[in-house]
């Protein structure tokens, strides 16, 4: 800011910015600036939120989705030519070791924190039961493997299940039909059944970034192989001979 030089009149003639300009200037720069630093502010809480959001739901999913996959598999016996009845005599059939209630809990009608079942694939003899199940000291979602060891699902670092259930709906049984019927004049007491089973999953995260943001997941889960008993365990076939 130059001095000020007298002009011709007396008038004295002004060069650059008085001191209360330039504070006025600088008044205005600064609140554009604060403008500028909330909005990108703003922004970048935003995006945060918005990346947290779509982890939780990711890892919701992931989760549902390996829970779903196993679930659909209880019961499954990868050996089932060995549960034909042979009409000629020479061999019984075997019933499947993995169906039923036995390997499946929790009963029907019924809703539980966790659940264990088995099933054999080609390859692996499950010996023992697998399981899922909620872990509240650490807030984790765990597997139980083959071995018998338990193995999270979720992040803890990251992630609180907050909620793990899973409901047995009650099963629903339809008659098959048989060609003869059953000795003793019983009628079609005898005859098998087909149990059709089912559950409800629910899992409900939250996010330790942010508790704010909570995600919920439900599906009803269908087991693909349905429970087919024997009538009778001392001469297994389906139908009475």
């Amino acid at each position: 800011m130059s001095a000020l030089r007298p002009r011709r009149g007396g008038l004295p003639l002004q060069r650059g910015l008085s001191l209360v300009e330039l504070m006025v200037g600088i008044t205005v720069g600064l609140i554009v600036v604060a403008a500028a630093t909330l909005l990108v502010y703003g922004q970048l809480v935003e995006n945060r939120q918005l990346i947290v959001e779509a982890q939780v739901q990711q890892d919701l999913r992931a989760t549902a989705d390996i829970v779903v996959r196993e679930l659909r598999r209880a019961g499954m016996n990868n050996r089932v030519e060995l549960s034909i009845w042979d009409p000629s005599g020479t061999g019984d059939a075997t019933p499947n070791p993995f169906s039923g209630d036995a390997t499946l809990s929790p009963p029907p009608g019924s809703a539980s924190q966790g659940l264990s079942f088995a099933y054999r694939e080609t390859g692996v003899e499950v010996t023992g039961s697998l399981g899922f199940r909620i872990n509240t000291a650490n807030g984790t979602i765990e597997r139980l493997l083959h071995g018998g060891s338990w193995q999270e699902l979720t992040d803890r670092n990251t992630l609180e299940v907050t909620s793990f259930s899973v409901t047995r709906l009650n099963d629903r049984r339809e008659i098959v039909p048989c060609q003869n019927p059953c000795p003793g004049g019983a009628g079609t007491d005898c005859w098998p059944r087909v149990g059709v089973r089912a559950l409800t999953l629910a899992i409900t995260l939250r996010s330790r970034h942010n508790p704010a943001i909570v995600r919920r997941h439900q599906a009803t889960v269908r087991l693909r192989n349905d429970d087919l008993p024997f009538h009778d365990a001392a001469a297994p076939r389906l139908c009475p001979a």
